[in-house]
């Protein structure tokens, strides 16, 4: 039985301001048995105990991913230090769908901590006479270092600007074919209109909308939750009025619409660097 649900990953024991993560799943089993997935971003520190906690179960992934773009932007965990996510999950078009039997992800990361290291077979081992020799011959000739040819200001230049490969006839927008082969035509403007349109549709749905909405109004219905949101509104709504103080704004409108966003963004920034 296929199940997708979208999590909250929270640190037990956090090193820093980042204690949650949410993300989305897709199994071959019950989501309360899927005990050992604890999510497949590289941004997880795995040294760090967590607590999950299913939000919410969907019939389909791109339900589940519909619920997980929402949460997104209402934590904006992109920008959130309380967050591990380095950025929102935008639409439903681009989700890799990835569906484990078991717990693949977790164990590749496992393996990867696992024998890395000290804990490596081969750390500490050396290349014996037969292969040093072999590896000694391949590079005999070549130069190293500050005689490499790579290094030589004018075989650089020979090689770089109107001269580099792809900018030959022949090779004119080779990069462009290959990065299109590669990424396929999901990311065409063709696609893109479909996604819009598929999400606009869904959108349209009542019975749709209303299951997306029991499942937020269930999840934001928990104390903590509740808590978390009002201290996360106030919190920005001080940062607003900060901001137009410094400025001299005294006509911010509605929901701070006169507020130019992209200045906002740009001060924030300042505020959130070490100093």
């Amino acid at each position: 039985m296929k199940s997708h649900y979208t999590y909250r990953l929270t640190a037990v024991n956090p090193v820093d301001e980042r204690v949650e993560y949410i993300g989305v799943r897709s199994c071959e089993c019950l989501p309360e048995e899927d005990t050992r997935y604890l999510g497949s971003s590289r941004h997880l520190p795995r040294d760090l105990e967590y607590r999950k906690e299913i939000l919410a179960v969907w019939p389909t992934r791109a339900e589940a991913v519909a619920h997980e773009v929402a949460l997104h932007d209402l934590h904006d965990v992109a920008r959130s230090p309380r967050f591990f996510n380095k950025a929102k999950q935008k639409t439903t078009g681009f989700d890799a769908g990835v569906t484990c039997g078991g717990d693949k992800h977790w164990t590749r990361n496992v393996d990867r901590e696992r024998l890395s290291g000290t804990n490596n077979p081969n750390y500490g081992k050396r290349y014996n006479a037969s292969v040093r020799l072999k590896m000694a011959v391949a590079r005999t000739g070549l130069g190293t270092g500050d005689v490499n040819g790579m290094r030589n200001p004018e075989v650089v230049k020979k090689l770089s600007g109107d001269n580099h490969w792809s900018k030959t006839p022949e090779n004119a927008g080779a990069i462009g074919r290959w990065v299109k082969s590669r990424v396929g035509a999901k990311n065409s403007e063709k696609a893109n209109a479909a996604n819009r349109s598929a999400a606009q549709k869904r959108m349209n749905d009542k019975a749709y909308v209303a299951r997306l909405g029991k499942a937020l109004s269930a999840t934001f219905a928990k104390p903590d939750v509740k808590r978390r949101m009002s201290d996360a509104v106030t919190a920005a709504a001080a940062l607003r009025k900060t901001y137009c103080q410094a400025h001299g704004i005294t006509n911010p409108g509605k929901g701070y619409c006169n507020i130019d966003k992209a200045a906002f963004s740009a001060w924030l920034a300042q505020q959130e660097a070490p100093r």
